[in-house]
């Protein structure tokens, strides 16, 4: 992963995107997730309440609630 960076082109992706996160992942920073929506034209946060429940189907039902925004 020497070199590499997500953010280059993400303002160019022009479909709405759903980030989830948790605001406890000390994995993944939630700095690092607004960072990435912010450079999405049609990103959005999804926070979810631990990093164990975006492992569960439960997370699903909350993209749902996204995917019906649209």
């Amino acid at each position: 992963m020497i070199g590499y960076s997500l953010f280059p082109g993400l303002e160019t992706v022009e479909v709405p995107v759903a980030v989830a996160y948790a605001a406890s992942d000390t994995l993944h920073e939630g700095d690092d997730v607004h960072r990435i929506v912010d450079a999405l034209p049609r990103g959005r946060a999804v926070e979810c309440p631990s990093n164990t429940y975006m492992h569960t189907a439960s997370v699903a039902a909350d993209l749902q609630r996204f995917l019906t925004t649209l």
